[in-house]
Formats: C-alpha cells, sequence, structure tokens
C-alpha cells in the first residue's frame, strides 16, 4: 500500500513499463508505483501479483489510490515532479 513517485528508472522486470521504455524510446519519465506487499505462504511472486487483494488488504489499498490521488492533483497545480516527490515518497 505503499507508494513511491519516480521520475526515472529502468523497468524492475515490469513488463508494462518495458513495453513503455520500448515505445518512447527513453526510461525518464515520471511514474507512481503502489506497492502491493511480498506473497504470503509460499505463493510465487507472478501469482501474488496477479491475485486478487485480500478483504484485509482492502481498505490499505483504498488509502494508496486517495494517496496517488492527492500526490497526483499536487503535481498538476504545482507542476514540478521534483517538489511532488519530496511531499510524497516517505
Amino acid at each position: 500500500g505503499k507508494i513511491r513517485l519516480r521520475a526515472k528508472g529502468s523497468a524492475g522486470g515490469h513488463n508494462g513499463i518495458k513495453s513503455i521504455i520500448q515505445h518512447i524510446g527513453t526510461q525518464a519519465f515520471n511514474r507512481v508505483k503502489i506497492g502491493i506487499g511480498r506473497p504470503k505462504n509460499g505463493m510465487s511472486v507472478v501469482n501474488h501479483v496477479l491475485s486478487t487483494f485480500d478483504k484485509d488488504d482492502y481498505i490499505g489499498i483504498l488509502q494508496s489510490i486517495d494517496k496517488v490521488d492527492d500526490a497526483v492533483n499536487h503535481y498538476l497545480q504545482e507542476k514540478n515532479f521534483e517538489k511532488t516527490m519530496q511531499r510524497y515518497n516517505g
């Protein structure tokens, strides 16, 4: 449920990000990452990432989405991603 804003970086194994990098030809673009935790009970990472959220995690996910909404609105108002990262990464 933690969020992290980054101005650039590698795909880190994320196929969607790999595709974006391939299509735009650079790793330097603003992104918002939302953490989904670690696999439980020996579950594979792939199954964890692709599975539905546990009911216990649902409230934290909603809070993360609210925080992302605040961060994106802050960026749209300030037009300064560095300031937005300083305010919301933590």
